[in-house]
């Protein structure tokens, strides 16, 4: 440790990065409460009783996995009170880039043969609202179908999840002047019923990966949309699909039904003691809630 002309010891402050600002989705958690009937007495499930049970009250932090294709996560509860339930959910991978070398804060190189790379997210979860928050990593993808299974695996409950929709995308979409087109991507597979059809017209079509479909549809209300977007686990067969508006001023619009641009989302600003301090996350993620039901209340 350093020392000043007086003998005096010198703290050096520790730098910490500029914050960065993270793109924070909202989601929400059903669960349809029914009576579960045991040997020697009932039990009645609804969203609170299958958090706990998925996430047991406990004074120690739990650390829990979860497969979700092909892939392992691990869930890491930080907090949980009788309000919220808080973890990060991480998954690691080998460092393969081989065209990508690693250096120390002294420009020394660091072999990769054995590194791993941590890609993690952090995630609030309301026991009361079932409100879902996480922080959008482009590294931990479906984090909604993720958490889905984790819950189902461990509890056997028949629960869903869906994103929140934007408010005012909906409005826009439902005050639209005319709905044009529904676009999406369908793979391949004699399994299915539309492959059948184009393959008795186009019989060469067995040979073809995907088809681009583009349906016709008449202007939908915001139900329509809402069915849609909770269905989501029915359209698993088609890829990306788009609505083709032309919107109350005239201009042509395409947004994404199922992803970025159709959820609920806001932006927080995070520095890196943020996620060396797990509390500043949780707090900067009860107010983006906070703000989130907001928008909800004056949208409606």
């Amino acid at each position: 440790m350093e020392t000043n002309l007086i003998g005096d010891k010198i703290v050096k402050k520790k730098k910490t990065s500029p914050g960065k600002s993270k793109t924070v989705m909202f989601s929400k958690i059903t669960v349809k409460p029914f009576e579960q009937f045991g040997i020697f007495n009932n039990n009645n499930v609804n969203l609170e009783t299958m958090l706990e049970r998925a996430f047991p009250n406990t004074s120690k932090s739990m650390e829990k996995s979860v497969s979700y294709k092909s892939e392992n996560y691990t869930i890491k509860t930080s907090i949980n009170n009788s309000d919220y339930i808080f973890f990060s959910l991480s998954k690691t991978k080998d460092f393969k880039d081989i065209m990508a070398k690693v250096f120390d804060d002294k420009k020394q190189e660091i072999p990769t043969q054995n590194l791993l790379l941590e890609y993690f997210t952090f995630v609030l979860i309301s026991k009361v609202q079932g409100l879902v928050a996480y922080i959008s990593n482009q590294n931990i993808q479906n984090l909604n179908l993720i958490l889905h299974k984790y819950l189902h695996d461990i509890t056997n409950v028949d629960i869903h999840i869906a994103p929140i929709k934007n408010p005012e995308i909906a409005q826009t979409i439902d005050r639209a002047v005319e709905t044009k087109k529904l676009i999406f991507t369908l793979n391949n597979s004699a399994e299915t019923e539309v492959s059948k059809k184009l393959d008795s017209v186009l019989s060469w079509t067995r040979e073809l990966e995907a088809y681009r479909i583009e349906v016709i549809v008449k202007k939908p209300k915001q139900k329509y949309l809402t069915d849609l977007l909770n269905d989501k686990d029915k359209y698993n067969k088609l890829n990306k699909p788009k609505l083709e508006i032309l919107d109350q001023h005239h201009n042509n619009m395409i947004l994404d039904l199922f992803t970025f641009e159709f959820s609920l989302k806001t932006k927080i600003e995070f520095t890196d003691i943020d996620f060396g301090e797990n509390r500043q996350v949780y707090n900067k993620m009860l107010s983006a809630c906070a703000q989130m039901n907001n928008s909800i209340a004056v949208a409606n």
